[in-house]
């Protein structure tokens, strides 16, 4: 089946939407990985591919967990390139609520939304509308939260962001991104320096202890609200993820919420 998003797609925004904000998202940026994902895409139907978006059919691929390590080490790299590119491209869900007006100014990529049924709401202020999703674990559903950097020009002070942080009991933010890469912003940065305090929106970041490590940054936090205190983990991932990135991460897990940022 080929791709909806370049064919005859239904999915479409809601209804409701003011036809003026089509200008505001003409104005939201390009991400160039999503460029180049949508170029791949293009180009893998061009060629005749055929994306697996039926459901019978992925069901009939699952791989028992008892066989899955022969399974893997049994494929070359050719093999897993051609799977990937048989995933669909593009937004295959409703996602009506980041098209509305007062939201579309929250989004910084254009085409990178969350779907309607996976986004996280955020109850403050006049919208519970931030661009980030909810993800399954394993084991527990909505067990991880995937958002995009934080940047004022979308989030203002940050606010909103930590409030979402507070509310989903984050414990753990994973930034797969820095600051800056190639030259070009990222991200911003939403938190204190080391031994500093700030308020974002209602809420307090206290920066305890920054460690800096060939592959990753780690720092603690204390976040208050009212008279409540939790503390939070941050770790930035300098290059590639390693193997003592990993450790690192496993010996920190816990009952708590994780947050992955790109």
């Amino acid at each position: 089946m080929r791709n909806p998003v370049y064919s005859s797609s239904q999915i479409q925004p809601n209804k409701s939407i003011d036809l003026n904000s089509k200008g505001i998202e003409d104005n939201l940026e390009i991400d160039e990985w999503d460029s180049i994902a949508r170029f791949n895409a293009v180009r893998f139907e061009e060629n005749g591919g055929v994306y697996y978006n039926n459901h019978d059919k992925v069901r009939n691929l699952k791989i028992a967990v008892t066989v899955l390590k022969k399974f893997v080490l049994s494929r070359n790299n050719s093999y897993y390139k051609a799977e990937f590119e048989k995933l669909p491209y593009g937004l295959l869900k409703d996602y009506g609520v980041s098209q509305m007006t007062e939201n579309l100014t929250k989004n910084r990529y254009k085409g990178i939304y969350p779907y309607d049924d996976h986004r996280v709401k955020v109850r403050v202020g006049d919208t519970d509308y931030i661009n980030a999703s909810f993800i399954d674990g394993y084991k527990r559903r909505n067990e991880y939260i995937a958002t995009l950097g934080p940047m004022s020009k979308q989030l203002g002070n940050f606010g909103a962001f930590w409030t979402m942080v507070w509310q989903q009991n984050v414990e753990k933010i994973v930034m797969l991104t820095n600051l800056v890469e190639k030259g070009k912003d990222k991200c911003e940065q939403y938190w204190p320096n080391v031994s500093e305090s700030r308020m974002y929106g209602g809420i307090r970041v206290v920066c305890q202890l920054e460690n800096a490590y060939a592959d990753f940054t780690r720092r603690s936090f204390n976040i208050v609200m009212v008279r409540q205190t939790r503390t939070l983990t941050q770790f930035i991932l300098h290059r590639g993820q390693t193997k003592t990135f990993q450790r690192t991460l496993r010996r920190s897990s816990n009952l708590g919420r994780m947050l992955y940022m790109h």
